[in-house]
Formats: structure tokens, C-alpha cells, sequence
């Protein structure tokens, strides 16, 4: 009777060579800054951060994504690749793990408090209009202006509320393509992400976004 390769019979041994490949793929991209390199340690890595993603969020019982911390610790690895000492064969387990429980950690963080908008922060704030010699045609137009500028306030305001209540991910990419106006390729580049990979951050930003403002202003 044939026996099943070790790694069937004992599924940590096959862990432990993914996370020593890991490690020695961390090592390289540190030294090189290869992208191919740094996505198929990605790929390899996946699915070990997404159960350390998990066992943190278990542990603190939060409700989180678990594929945007790991989009987030992933980011983080990438940022700080050149800290990295492969002293040892499972060095990436422990550094990487301690990465994650870093961002599960700033979850729990409060956010700052939003400064509140006033009404005079949009003094000087004129919309053009046709003009008109009739003075009722005039105070009806500036009561419409007025009226316009306090809905736009308070639509900023809502939605700097939801943007403070996004990830620091999201928030640091939605910035990037709604403020920057970055194009997703090249924010995958930077940040060594894939496009798809940071067209759904941004599409779950948006939709908490909108949830969010929906829900305050119902309040």
C-alpha cells in the first residue's frame, strides 16, 4: 500500500516550505524590487494572512473584512520590504504576522472627530446666474443660492464623515483616484497591487461611502 506524500499526511510541513519559500522570496524582492516576484509571493502568502487576518479579528471580535487587512498588511509588506532580516527560515511568518495584528490593531484606534463645516467657510462662494433688473427676480435668486451652499455643506460634511469611517486603505487609494485623479494602473504599480485588486477597494469605498451618508442623513 502506497503512503500519502508528507505533506498530505502532515498539511504543516506543506506550510512550512510555502512560508520558507516566503521568506526567501521576501528576501529577494527586498533586494531587487522584482514585482513579478513580489506577486507570487502574494499569491503564496494569501492564504497564511488571511487566517492570521482571521484569528485577530476572532480574537477581538470585530466584524472587518478579512480580505482588506490582508490587502492592507500585504501593502505594508511591500512598503517595508527592505526591513526585512530572513534570519530565519520561518522569518516571514512572524514578520508578517506582526504586520497584521499592526493594521487589525489601528482599526481599533479612534478616528478623529471631524472639525464641523460653518456657512462661513463658503463666503465669497458665488454661483453665476443671468442677470435681471426686476429686485424680487434678485432676492429669490440669492434665497436659492443660499439655499444651494447650505446643501452643499451639508453634503460635505456627510461625506467626510463616511470617508473618516473607511480604512485607512481605502481612504489612502480613494484619494488617490477622486482627488489626485491617478488612474487604477497606476496605482497598482505603485503600491504593487493588482488593478482589479484596487478597482474593488475603491468600488467597496464608494458603496460604504454611500451607506454611510444615506444612513446619516436619515438619522
Amino acid at each position: 500500500m502506497a503512503l500519502a506524500a508528507p505533506e498530505t499526511r502532515y498539511p504543516s510541513l506543506r506550510q512550512d516550505a510555502v512560508l520558507t519559500q516566503c521568506t526567501d522570496l521576501l528576501a529577494y524582492f527586498a533586494c531587487t524590487g522584482d514585482r513579478r516576484v513580489f506577486d507570487e509571493l502574494a499569491r503564496l502568502a494569501g492564504p497564511f494572512l488571511e487566517r492570521r487576518a482571521a484569528s485577530e479579528l476572532k480574537k477581538r471580535r470585530l466584524k472587518n473584512d478579512v480580505s482588506e487587512i490582508v490587502q492592507d498588511a500585504l501593502l505594508n509588506v511591500f512598503r517595508y520590504a527592505k526591513s526585512f532580516r530572513p534570519t530565519v527560515p520561518h522569518a516571514f511568518a512572524t514578520w508578517s504576522s506582526r504586520i497584521v495584528t499592526n493594521v487589525v490593531l489601528r482599526t481599533l484606534r479612534p478616528r478623529s472627530k471631524p472639525s464641523p463645516l460653518n456657512y462661513e467657510d463658503f463666503e465669497g462662494f458665488e454661483l453665476e446666474a443671468p442677470a435681471s433688473s426686476d429686485p424680487m427676480w434678485h432676492i429669490n435668486e440669492q434665497e436659492e443660492r443660499q439655499a444651494l451652499t447650505r446643501g452643499m455643506l451639508l453634503w460635505l460634511q456627510l461625506y467626510y464623515v463616511a470617508y473618516l469611517g473607511l480604512t485607512d486603505l481605502q481612504q489612502r487609494i480613494l484619494h488617490r483616484v477622486e482627488v489626485r485623479g491617478e488612474s487604477y494602473s497606476e496605482i497598482a504599480d505603485q503600491l504593487g497591487m493588482r488593478v482589479e485588486a484596487v478597482k474593488m477597494v475603491v468600488y467597496r469605498g464608494r458603496k460604504k461611502i454611500q451607506h454611510d451618508m444615506e444612513r446619516l442623513a436619515t438619522a
